[in-house]
């Protein structure tokens, strides 16, 4: 009965464990997909103006913008009407000095705002030839953009992601070496079994073979704990219940998910074979 419940208590101990090197790993993985995604949502909100050609006739304002939108490269282009496009102009570029008398119409031109998508900021060539095309168009009179701060976002996002990635790869060598720690304490009880199966004729497999199938459940039901917190998790923080997330979130944690159940699958098997193979190629002398 004795006997029992110190296997009992060293499987919780393991799983406990597990989840927790599981869980930091996770959130470490969960940090790195959301700092993309918040970098790829900053590089989709940068504004392209692209100032049309005075007196230049909406129609063909319009026919631009749909030619850009057809252009694949593009997220969203608006239409600006002359009169709030004064309102976006700068003050160098926009000089009402030169009216004659108060009656004399303003022309303004009017405007188009262009949001590319992430994929563009990727590769400077791409961002630099569509912005040459654009300013080639007839209909073009200028391009008003902001090229530093797409940089700017990638540099810093380069940097959160090398910083989680060494504090992920940092967690994972010490849970690796703690894990091991415990493995071997959990079973130091069973030792002698694992010698005495050797000694009478067992193969190495067979005598591995449980202790690997009583791990791996181990990591199945850790891995699923800990992608249901991360779930949780994730629904407390946006304020969104899991059923109504986007498919991008779905296919996220889907992803993250397998990632975690590959994560524990390899340590488990890792060290459940190290120390098994330990008490195995023991001596008799440090056994008994």
């Amino acid at each position: 009965m004795k006997s029992q419940r110190g296997n009992l208590s060293r499987q919780i101990y393991l799983m406990i464990t597990l989840i927790i090197t599981l869980l930091i790993a996770g959130a470490a993985a969960y940090c790195l997909s959301w700092a993309k995604q918040a970098g790829d949502a900053a590089r989709e909100s940068i504004l392209y103006l692209v100032e049309c050609q005075p007196d230049l006739p909406q129609e063909q304002i319009l026919a631009l913008q749909s030619k850009l939108e057809r252009s694949g490269w593009v997220r969203r282009v608006d239409y600006i009407s002359p009169d709030r496009a004064a309102l976006l102009l700068a003050e160098d570029d926009l000089n009402l000095e030169d009216v004659q008398g108060a009656e004399t119409p303003i022309t303004l031109p009017g405007m188009l705002s262009v949001y590319f998508r992430k994929e563009v900021f990727d590769d400077q060539a791409i961002l630099d030839s569509l912005s040459s095309a654009i300013r080639q168009e007839p209909a073009v009179a200028g391009l008003f953009a902001q090229p530093d701060l797409a940089v700017m976002l990638q540099t810093n996002l380069n940097r959160i992601g090398n910083i989680l990635l060494y504090v992920a790869v940092a967690i994972l060598i010490l849970s690796s070496f703690l894990m091991s720690s415990l493995f071997k304490l959990s079973l130091y009880a069973d030792r002698r079994e694992i010698k005495t199966m050797q000694l009478v004729g067992a193969s190495p497999f067979a005598v591995r073979r449980p202790y690997l199938l009583r791990h791996i459940s181990l990591a199945c039901l850790s891995s699923i704990f800990v992608s249901i917190v991360l779930v949780l998790l994730h629904s407390w923080i946006t304020k969104m219940p899991p059923w109504q997330f986007p498919i991008e979130t779905v296919h996220l944690f889907l992803l993250l998910g397998e990632g975690i159940f590959i994560l524990a699958l390899i340590l488990t098997l890792i060290v459940t074979y190290r120390v098994v193979n330990k008490y195995i190629f023991a001596d008799i002398e440090t056994l008994f």
